[in-house]
């Protein structure tokens, strides 16, 4: 097969049967993105390295082996590509300039379709979806369709950040608020909980949010509402969800070196050999001083924890009087205390509230605030140790029961579990918070050989390597410079093909 190169409009078009300069054809490909168009199935992704846009015709099967195989075409830019989009019927790439190209899949130059400047304060973002028509986005969170009617601006939005698949972040009255793109343009749809670095479209209608630190994971709905959220076992830099025979599936790629495979409430797919926890990652509110040690004389136990500070030890109605150094606390009759020592104690009567600790002789010692006394004092405890739980997912306002603890971690004692030795050097805090632990190794991964990936993308397709269509996966490493396809969930190394 022969390949063109295209330059920009700017330029003229030129032919060559010669790879490019350079060790490699390809040079730091990403951002996937699959497309059919009549009969054909291709694959666009941008070449970082060479400032081009590449099609990779995969009905036809364009790689070659040998010392220089014909490279999949390219469209190259006198500027550098940053987005890539596929509207239905036609292949956009945004360059850092702000201006989109239509790129063609025959052998023909690009179109530019002729965009508004970008203001000179601000940058261009990527492209996003307004339904029927697209729209370039800007940093000043100005919209410029590239065709249709203009899209309404909102007012007080300003430092917009593309997350990706129509989501956004922006800053309105010195607040994040998590956008996303509409019919009419920009809409508000919450709060993040964190900082989002992506967001990438789920099956449901809804989007999986990464965080900027790329080891955890959001849910939320269409409507921007948090559904859950877990703690990634590796860095995650891209993810695309899919489905096999027994339903929705993550395929999630990164800094490691394979295809990891998570269900949607964040379980590990098929997981395989021994798993050694990660370090400690919060999920809600935050920690220190928590430590985990593999436990060399112990099988490992392959489950995910979760370390749960703050955790609810119930309420009272209580007896208080002053003793020296704070004050005593005794149970109505037929109750009791809790039984677990130097818990967090809040007391409340009428309008006067104070907030302590118990100390080994089991006084309350006050932090803040003046303790009220005498009967029917409202108390509220809160553990001061780490309880773990099994589980992967935290919902939302979820409860833990202290019945259901395996175990507590706490400055005067270690919790011995799964293979592991988790100490703390510090008591939990009193607000609650949400640790996870979760396991690193063999956790249902293709492994693929060194290097990382940056994006990978999904589809149901036939291609020219199967006789029936199936889900296939493509994914980019910068690394190595080359596309891999695989089958999903494949496990067999002669199923995987590498564009270079």
């Amino acid at each position: 097969m022969r390949w063109l190169v295209l330059v920009s409009v700017m330029a003229a078009a030129a032919c060559d049967d010669a790879p490019p300069a350079g060790t490699s054809n390809l040079a730091a490909p990403t951002q996937p993105v699959f497309l059919t168009s009549g009969d054909q199935e291709l694959l666009a992704f941008i070449d970082q390295g060479h400032d081009a846009v590449r099609l990779l015709d995969l009905t036809a099967g364009t790689y070659q082996w040998g010392e220089n195989p014909y490279f999949p075409r390219a469209v190259r830019f006198d500027d550098s590509p940053i987005d890539l989009a596929w509207t239905g019927d036609q292949l956009v790439a945004l360059s850092a300039s702000g201006q989109a190209y239509a790129v063609a899949l025959e052998l023909a130059p690009p179109v530019s379709l002729a965009l508004a400047a970008v203001e000179a304060s601000a940058h261009p973002l990527g492209l996003v979806s307004l339904g029927e028509h697209w729209a370039r986005l800007d940093s000043d969170c100005t919209l410029t369709a590239l065709s249709g009617p203009v899209p309404t601006p909102v007012a007080g939005l300003s430092a917009c950040q593309l997350l990706g698949d129509g989501y956004g972040v922006a800053t309105q009255a010195d607040q994040q608020v998590l956008v996303r793109a509409s019919a009419s343009g920009l809409v508000i749809v919450g709060t993040p909980p964190w900082v989002p670095v992506s967001a990438h479209a789920a099956a449901d209608g809804g989007a999986w949010m990464l965080s900027s630190d790329r080891r955890r994971l959001l849910k939320v709905d269409d409507q921007g509402a948090e559904l859950l959220r877990f703690v990634l076992p590796f860095t995650v830099m891209d993810l695309v969800e899919t489905a096999d025979d027994t339903g929705p599936l993550l395929a999630l790629v990164g800094l490691n070196t394979g295809v990891l495979y998570l269900r949607a409430d964040g379980v590990a797919e098929v997981p395989h050999g021994n798993r050694a926890f990660t370090r400690p990652i919060a999920l809600a509110g935050s920690f220190s001083g928590l430590e985990v040690r593999r436990d060399e004389a112990e099988a490992l136990v392959g489950r995910d924890l979760m370390l749960v500070g703050g955790l609810a030890l119930g309420d009272r109605s209580l007896a208080v009087a002053a003793v020296e150094g704070g004050f005593s606390l005794t149970a109505a009759e037929g109750e009791a205390l809790p039984d677990e020592a130097l818990a967090w104690v809040d007391l409340t009567l009428d309008d006067q509230t104070c907030a302590g600790r118990m100390n080994a002789e089991s006084v309350l010692v006050v932090e803040t605030g003046e303790c009220p006394v005498g009967d029917a004092v409202q108390a509220r405890f809160l553990s001061s140790a780490w309880h773990a739980f099994t589980g992967t997912a935290l919902a939302p306002n979820q409860i833990f029961d202290p019945a259901q603890s395996l175990g507590a971690v706490s400055v005067a004692s270690e919790l011995a579990i799964d293979g592991h030795v988790i100490s703390a050097t510090t008591p939990s805090t009193r607000t609650s918070a949400v640790v996870a632990l979760r396991g690193q190794t063999g956790l249902g991964s293709t492994v693929l050989g060194d290097g990382w990936f940056s994006g990978i993308t999904s589809a149901v397709a036939k291609t020219n390597y199967s006789d029936t269509a199936q889900p296939w996966l493509w994914l980019t490493s910068p690394s190595d410079d080359t596309v891999v396809q695989l089958p999903l969930k494949s496990s067999e190394y002669y199923q995987i093909l590498l564009f270079r």
